[in-house]
């Protein structure tokens, strides 16, 4: 759904390499701990939560984009009507 180059792919990998920045050499090895499943959702939600962020700021970006490409159809159609008929 998302590809790799993605703003969502991003801050999945940034959550991941937050995860494993915690120094994991043996001295300070801890037997593994599982995940409960509140901590689990708590996670999924804090990724769910942060790819919906992405998707609302690339439409602000399209929305942007939008509004500054009508602008300047008016601007042409203003300046020439006929234009108008060219489009579908």
């Amino acid at each position: 759904e998302f590809g790799a180059d993605s703003k969502e792919a991003r801050v999945a990998w940034d959550i991941v390499e937050e995860m494993d920045s915690n120094d994991s050499s043996p001295a300070m090895a801890q037997p593994a701990q599982t995940i409960s499943p509140s901590e689990s959702r708590k996670i999924d939600y804090v990724i769910q939560i942060n790819f919906l962020s992405c998707l609302l700021d690339e439409t602000k970006e399209k929305l942007t984009q939008m509004r500054e490409l009508v602008s300047q159809l008016r601007s042409l159609e203003l300046s020439d009507p006929s234009l108008s008929k060219l489009g579908p």
